[in-house]
């Protein structure tokens, strides 16, 4: 019998643990496959959004390699030959995308151009010659130059400028002249005739190899003149060459950019071979590295942000091994006192490992790709935006990823084994008494250890002020809350068995004795059960902390795009800047649009007018105080503009803007002046360039006013914008708040003429949908079910590994007279007590770690956050995190019922046997 089909027997006959083992690896295979899928899939979308030339009129994937002799000696076209084939070719096929379009362009080095018996000069001009001249030029006057035969003058056009500037005409014979050359060389004296005058086409065209601006001091010519019939008799001819290549980039993926950087600079190598001092001066490989950059940067964090995921998920997988290993104990036993070295028993395991972890790979790869497609529609944690999946495909690093986890995943499988294959069946009694005992970790007090570690740095950071991070940033938003909430699991499965005890106790002389035995039993609970407890109390805690974050994240997201608008929309209409002139001079005050007029645009509820000037305040104890003002519309601000509970530290906002009605000339100030209410002000408001004298009584207080921040302008002053209008005697310029009815229009239906329009929705979505916070808000998601799916079925399958093991207890329990029903109610029950326990801790441990650390780990790029942040505790996803773990719960719990009814524990009493 093979090892293969011996392996295959043995995988059938524990198809429960096969199973569960092959669940723990693919998921372990899973999540780290998604993230460079993910990442590669994400980055392609902005891949084919960006342009990679710093040039604006050139295509994102255009190559200029171009060779320049101005600042050397001229050289002779046998030494540009080979490289001209080179990139006319072979090189351009090496670019390794699509050729659009390509070019070469040549010029000699610079001639004296002189015409008529008098020599006229017309200054210093090159022969050049572009491929694709015919077709980038419109021959004004004339016909494009021809090869002519020797001893005949060179045809050449010329630009329409130098046929003007010189009065120039089609048939006019010119002379270059070379005043360096000596007597042998044929640009001594070289005959010209005028045969084209021509402009550019399109001076915009991206075909274009050099602009036409910079083609001034050039006269075009066939090709071959310069290339054969001057190079010949010429060594030191051609000044400039250049080859130019436009290339179609639109099937390009995020895994072809690491190809093309490396084939352009292959190209630009071999062609410096062939002509030392060529440079390539145009292309998209600087935006390519940038581009790669964002990409890899973006798989790099994605991956700290999923080592919780990582370590919950290696935690099942050693579970899964660990009742594996628990349960083939006998059997290594009774092989090893056969004769069976610990080699052969090793080897055996490694082929039913390798062949569980390539079923799992190959059950990871169209699972990754689902994960992947579901993290590109993620807006927030737990939340599918409306957008279209991301093209998905099987990338070579998410290959090599998950053949390398699934590798390590062998050596975890066949690692438990080799100690558990030292035993015989002399010595497997023992192993078996230490497989009962306390955690390692607990043994070893690691956990206290982990414990002080957590609780000192954690108290260092609660002290300290609070130091605003940079968003989603920062790995360390999600790790800091991972390592507490591991630190409180430690916790609760070191003071847990002697809650449990005591619990026991109190119920000894009580007729409850299902509930007395299953509190024993779970305060007598092995490590198996430890483990499904620290997966759930770390899940709980950290889908709770990341639930806060993200609704922390959203609502501060929307405060501050509606911070810098003030309403859904901000318009400023086009008659507001100006009053009717004649000839420049006003005439009459400026027709503005009525507010009745702005709440009649389809989809506008209410308007309101908002001005913004500069003022200068003066009180008997402060002569001068510079204020930002804003004038208001009392009766319909408080309907149309965003504000926040936090904006009025007294009363609300509706309140305090309530107090300017008071009287026309109230006003509310921002605390840090000093004022109090009734104190009067003296107040010189520069509107559109005149100062405005008046005096105000101050009736309140607002802390925070939309569009104003206090880091960048001077203190608020908030009054009624009537009133400054009705001194001035005109209005003023301002802008127009508008709130949207339910959904709110895309684009303002009107036909006010209008300057500017700001909404803040479209900075909203392009935030929501941006890679970085898809990809880490999605892995959190997928991170999270699969996290609560793991916990439960450790749970499951600790406990009906602990049934199997204690058939004898459960077994003496029924011939003691309790019914089958009590006893699976007892199992059950400790089930419902270890689980409560876990989730409480982790419930407790998630809302705490939202009051406490939100604010602290998070900001808004390192600087003060205007509005400032509010750490919102998600109530929602706890109430739906308990409702989630009930049921699966009661359908654990059923489950458990129904295998235990088909178990028939008491036949063990009869067996003699401990499974």
């Amino acid at each position: 019998m093979t090892s293969l089909r011996l392996a295959l027997i043995r995988l059938k006959a524990r198809p429960v643990l096969s199973i569960l083992l092959l669940i723990g690896l693919s998921t372990a295979i899973t999540i780290p496959m998604a993230i460079p899928i993910y990442s590669d899939a994400a980055t392609a979308r902005v891949l084919s959004e960006q342009d990679f030339q710093d040039i604006g009129y050139r295509p994102p994937f255009a190559y200029l390699f171009f060779y320049s002799s101005e600042l050397a000696q001229p050289i002779g076209w046998d030494e540009v030959a080979d490289v001209d084939s080179y990139l006319r070719s072979e090189g351009l096929e090496q670019l390794g995308l699509p050729v659009n379009h390509a070019t070469a362009f040549v010029d000699t080095r610079l001639l004296q151009l002189r015409q008529g018996v008098d020599q006229t000069g017309l200054g210093n001009l090159s022969l050049a010659a572009l491929d694709d001249f015919a077709d980038r030029a419109s021959i004004v006057s004339g016909r494009l130059p021809k090869l002519q035969t020797d001893g005949d003058p060179i045809e050449i056009v010329i630009p329409h400028s130098l046929a003007e500037i010189a009065g120039l005409e089609v048939g006019d014979a010119l002379e270059a002249y070379d005043p360096e050359a000596d007597i042998t060389d044929p640009l001594l004296n070289l005959p010209l005739e005028v045969v084209g005058i021509w402009e550019p086409k399109d001076v915009a065209d991206a075909r274009w190899i050099i602009h036409p601006e910079q083609l001034d001091n050039r006269v075009f010519v066939d090709r071959p003149v310069i290339t054969d019939q001057l190079s010949s008799a010429k060594a030191d001819l051609v000044r400039t060459a250049a080859w130019y290549a436009l290339m179609d980039g639109s099937s390009l993926t995020s895994g072809d950019v690491d190809r093309l950087i490396r084939n352009a600079d292959v190209v630009l190598d071999d062609a410096s071979k062939l002509l030392p001092g060529i440079s390539r001066t145009i292309d998209p490989v600087g935006g390519l590295l940038e581009f790669r950059e964002t990409r890899d940067s973006l798989a790099r964090r994605l991956v700290s942000y999923a080592v919780p995921t990582f370590g919950l998920v290696l935690v099942f997988v050693m579970l899964a091994v660990s009742l594996t290993t628990n349960e083939r104990r006998s059997e290594l036993a009774v092989l090893r006192s056969r004769g069976a070295s610990r080699a052969q028993l090793l080897g055996q395991v490694g082929v039913e490992s390798a062949l569980l972890a390539a079923g799992a790979f190959l059950i990871a790869i169209p699972i990754s790709l689902g994960v992947a497609s579901l993290m590109g529609r993620v807006d927030t944690f737990l939340g599918l935006g409306a957008g279209a999946s991301l093209p998905v495909q099987l990338t070579a690093p998410a290959l090599r990823v998950g053949a390398l986890v699934a590798l390590a995943s062998v050596v975890l499988q066949v690692l438990p084994v080799w100690g558990a294959a030292r035993a015989t069946v002399v010595t497997y009694d023992e192993l078996a008494i230490e497989a009962t005992r306390r955690p390692w970790w607990q043994r070893s007090s690691l956990d206290l250890i982990v414990i002080v570690v957590v609780v000192v740095v954690g108290y260092q950071l609660l002290s300290n002020e609070p130091e605003l991070g940079s968003s989603l940033a920062d790995p360390t938003i999600i790790l800091v809350p991972a390592v507490v909430t591991l630190a409180v699991g430690l916790i609760v499965l070191r003071i847990l068995p002697a809650l449990l005890e005591l619990a026991a106790r109190a119920l000894r002389h009580t007729p409850s004795v299902t509930w007395l035995v299953a509190l024993r039993r779970a305060a007598r609970s092995p490590g198996s059960s430890h483990v499904p407890l620290l997966l759930l109390v770390v899940t709980v805690g950290l889908a709770i902390f990341t639930a806060s974050l993200a609704k922390t994240l959203d609502l501060q997201l929307v405060d501050e795009a509606y911070h810098r608008v003030g309403a859904d929309w901000s318009v400023y209409e086009e008659d507001a800047a100006s009053a009717p002139t004649i000839d420049g001079v006003p005439i009459g005050p400026r027709r503005l649009v009525s507010i009745e007029d702005f709440e009649a645009i389809p989809g506008i509820d209410r308007a309101t007018r908002v001005g913004k000037f500069s003022a200068r305040l003066s009180t008997p104890t402060k002569p001068v105080i510079s204020v930002t003002f804003f004038g208001i519309d009392r009766n319909s601000y408080s309907e149309v503009a965003f504000y926040r509970s936090d904006y009025a530290s007294t009363g609300s906002v509706p309140d305090a803007i309530s107090r300017l009605g008071s009287a026309p000339e109230a006003i509310l100030v921002h605390p840090s002046l000093g004022l109090k209410r009734g104190d009067v002000v003296e107040a010189d408001i520069l509107i559109e360039g005149s100062t405005l004298e008046t005096r105000f009584v101050v009736v309140g207080t607002l802390d925070q006013f939309p569009t104003w921040y206090p880091d960048e302008e001077s203190p608020l002053a908030v009054g009624n914008l009537d009133q400054l209008f009705l001194q001035t005697g005109e209005p003023g310029l301002y802008r127009v708040w508008l709130t949207s009815e339910t959904p709110a229009p895309d684009e303002l239906d009107t036909d006010i003429s209008l300057i500017e329009t700001l909404n803040p929705n479209p900075e909203i979505q392009e935030t929501m949908t941006s890679p970085d916070r898809q990809g880490v808000f999605g892995l959190l998601t997928v991170g999270f079910i699969g996290a609560v799916f793991l916990s439960m079925m450790g749970f499951f399958f600790a406990t009906m590994f602990r049934v199997r093991m204690s058939a004898v207890e459960l077994g003496a329990l029924q011939a003691l007279g309790m019914p089958p029903r009590r006893v699976a109610g007892v199992v059950v029950i400790e089930l419902g007590i270890l689980m409560s326990f876990g989730l409480a801790a982790g419930v407790l441990t998630g809302w705490q770690l939202s009051r406490w650390l939100i604010v602290r780990l998070v900001g808004d790029s390192g600087l003060v956050a205007t509005p400032p942040l509010l750490a919102e505790i998600d109530a929602s996803a706890v109430w739906g995190l308990i409702a989630l773990l009930a049921g699966l719960f009661i359908v654990t719990a059923v489950a458990l019922v129904l295998v235990l009814r088909r178990m028939r524990v008491f036949e063990a009493l009869k067996l003699g046997e401990n499974q």
